[in-house]
């Protein structure tokens, strides 16, 4: 299923799945190294990061629902509203890295 991701619905929700998945591991990896953020720091990163996810998930949600409503094309166009958000996420942070903990 993961070789064809437009063969079918099915193969295409895995496809999403998977993506979600990698996104999700390399925001965390890029959060885990140590030039990126202190380990005091890094815990007040991933309490951020579990906000903003949920707020991600949320908005992909809502915007999925309008989009789709109950249809069967809405839980794939959720996990890749998801995965941009996760990426562009990840692209943000990697820009700011030197000011990810900076104290006001």
């Amino acid at each position: 299923m993961l070789s064809n991701c437009d063969a079918t619905q099915q193969s295409m929700y895995f496809c999403a799945w998977r993506d979600l998945l990698q996104a999700e591991q390399q925001l965390d990896t890029f959060v885990a190294k140590p030039e990126n953020a202190s380990a005091s720091c890094r815990k007040s990163i991933e309490r951020g990061l579990s906000q903003w996810r949920k707020k991600r998930d949320a908005h992909c949600k809502a915007q999925t629902l309008q989009e789709f409503g109950e249809g069967s094309m809405g839980p794939t166009a959720d996990l890749m509203c998801r995965t941009q958000a996760t990426q562009d996420k990840r692209v943000q942070m990697k820009a700011h890295a030197s000011r990810l903990c900076v104290k006001h």
